[in-house]
Parts: C-alpha cells; structure tokens; sequence
C-alpha cells in the first residue's frame, strides 16, 4: 500500500507555488477563521470564527428555532421505521424500495451559515441558515419521484434555471439575479400543500383498502 502511495504521489503534479500551498495550509490550521462558500455568486469568504458565531446566535435566538431538551433523532427514527415496516408489510413500497428508505445510522442534522456577500454590512455580511439533513437523500429521492409527475402536469411548470432562461430567450438578454421577486408566493405554497395533500389522502385511502 505504501508503495501505491509513493507512485500515486510521484504521478500527481502540484498546481500551487510553494508560497501559496504554504498559505492555504495556514489558512486551514487557523482556529480563528471560518471559511465558507458565499451563499450567490461563487466567491470563497474568509470570515472571523467570533462574528460567524454570533451571526449564529442572533438567528437561532428567536422565534424560528427552540432549543431542544434532548435529542429527538432515535424517536424520530423509531417512527419512521416503524412508518416504512407498515408500508412494506402492506406491499406499498416493495423490497428493495424497503432497503433504500432504510438509514441504520441517521445523523442529526448541522446548523451552518452561507455568507450572503450581497447584503449589508459587507465587512459582517447576514448569513443563509442551511440545515444539512445527511441521511434524508433517499427519503426525499423516493417523495420525489411521485410527486414530480404531478408538477409536471402543470401549464406553468418550470424545471430548473436553465429551463426558465430557455423559455425567457425569445424576450433577450437578461439578468436572473435581477429579477424581481415573484409576487404570488404564498399562493405557491397553498399550492405545494394541496398536491401534498392529495397525494397522502390517496396514500391513506389506498392503505384502508388494503387493510379491508
């Protein structure tokens, strides 16, 4: 193995200056910065550890957030274990359908910040609260591909930002980042909720009938 090692090494060339690889290893070694992704526009931000954390602390200090007593996540998967049994006892979902919704280890979900470089103030910009569900993939994935038929369907449906700019190409040359927002979002969300509800109502109806 070491010697792989050794000629993998030999084969891989350095695009760094010594001065720069040196800098990027300080810069990884230093417990006073935090290095994240800007939240538009692809920049790399280098931000102070102190006021990261107290951006961290004015946004989970309200409202939005409650502070847990314990840890909710072997209760959470008990249910959900308990929610894929029933579906695969019923033939709802079938072996491997079982398999791939199964997570033996789910980890708790991270709180991080996305550093929002086109807002005020630029020297302690606001940050994007990004909640990082590792383990839900396949859980989403599997809601996925049954409701995007639905969506789908629909006369004003638009895949993603690539497919709006192709229907927008007739009209010319335009920014995506100034555009205005839409005015029609909580109609969007009462939307999302009614193809969400139908959907689980004939989920439900579907499992009476089996059970009958």
């Amino acid at each position: 193995r070491s010697l792989l090692l050794i000629h993998f090494s030999r084969l891989l060339r350095k695009n760094l200056l010594y001065k720069e690889h040196t800098a990027l290893k300080e810069l990884s070694e230093n417990s006073d910065i935090i290095i994240r992704p800007a939240d538009k526009g692809g920049a790399v931000v280098i931000l102070s550890k102190e006021k990261y954390i107290n951006e961290a602390h004015r946004q989970l200090n309200t409202r939005h957030y409650e502070r847990l007593l314990n840890n909710p996540l072997p209760d959470m998967k008990r249910q959900f274990d308990l929610l894929i049994k029933e579906a695969h006892e019923l033939e709802i979902i079938n072996d491997n359908e079982f398999v791939f919704l199964t997570v033996e280890h789910p980890v708790l979900a991270a709180f991080y910040l996305l550093p929002k470089l086109h807002k005020e103030p630029r020297d302690n910009p606001p940050g994007r609260p990004i909640i990082s569900g590792n383990g839900t993939e396949p859980a989403s994935k599997f809601i996925d591909y049954f409701i995007k038929p639905l969506v789908r369907a629909l006369p004003s449906f638009i895949e993603d930002t690539t497919d709006h700019m192709w229907l927008r190409k007739p009209i010319g040359t335009f920014k995506c980042m100034n555009c205005p927002h839409c005015n029609n979002v909580n109609q969007t969300k009462t939307f999302w909720m009614c193809i969400i509800m139908c959907f689980f109502n004939k989920l439900i109806s579907s499992i009476a009938i089996l059970r009958s």
